[in-house]
């Protein structure tokens, strides 16, 4: 650290992050487009499933909440329980 501080190592930091600094709008401009890619993509399903839960409770596919298949110490256990059907009662 004291190497740094004594030397030239302080100006070349200094440098670089001054560098940084100068890109920070570009940096800013990426994030936005990939907010905005983001949206495009996932604001249907977004707004869908808001109304109907379509991809919670679907017979057709896997529901979104549901991971898959545990495996510890050789053993499997499922995260989720399929229901096929309404409850009787």
């Amino acid at each position: 650290m004291q190497q740094i501080l004594l030397g030239n190592g302080r100006a070349a930091l200094a440098a670089l992050v001054a560098r940084d600094q100068a890109l920070e709008p570009e940096f800013k401009a990426v994030n936005d487009v990939e907010r905005l890619v983001r949206y495009h993509r996932d604001l249907r399903a977004l707004l869908h499933n808001f109304v109907n839960f379509a991809d919670l409770y679907s017979r057709d596919r896997l529901a979104v909440f549901q991971a898959g298949t545990l495996y510890l110490d050789s053993r499997s256990t499922e995260l989720c329980i399929r229901v096929d059907g309404p409850n009787p009662r």
